[in-house]
């Protein structure tokens, strides 16, 4: 019989417990605010892997830090164009006109757009007819998409 090397739910508890010891909380306190990476910290204290330095930061509520790479810095023009009052206010209408759908009600030929979020159960969708090999109706499709392949697609 071959030997089983999958770890199974409560070793890997006990293991994990048994590392975690005051004095390697307070090492890894220490070396998190030193500003080490989670690699880093993982090999010094001979840790099994840098997610296990990861999850024990959390636990002990540490404060999180930025990514290595840092933030970008952010360009001066958004690269996606704000929607203009009278778009918000033709979307408003759109939902107004939907006989919003439960999941376990919708059809093919709906559309799958999300409009008013909850648990799956409650989650309701806008459930117009949906453009051609489409899965949103071509008002949903076209708040979520480019405009110009809609364009084409209803000149078509």
């Amino acid at each position: 019989m071959q030997e089983s090397y999958t770890t199974q739910p409560a070793e890997a508890q006990s293991l994990m417990s048994s590392f975690w010891t005051p004095e390697r909380e307070a090492m890894l306190r220490s070396l998190w605010r030193q500003g080490l990476s989670c690699s880093v910290i993982a090999q010094r204290l001979g840790a099994p892997s840098k997610n296990a330095i990861i999850g024990k930061v959390n636990r002990l509520g540490l404060p999180m830090r930025a990514r290595a790479g840092g933030l970008k810095a952010k360009a001066k023009g958004s690269t996606r164009p704000q929607a203009t009052a009278d778009e918000l206010q033709a979307w408003r209408q759109h939902i107004r006109a939907c006989r919003p759908r439960t999941i376990f009600e919708l059809r093919d030929g709906m559309c799958r757009m999300i409009i008013a979020d909850g648990c799956p159960e409650t989650q309701l969708y806008c459930a117009q007819p949906t453009v051609p090999t489409k899965s949103w109706c071509p008002d949903c499709y076209e708040r979520v998409f480019d405009r110009a392949p809609l364009r084409r697609l209803r000149a078509a």
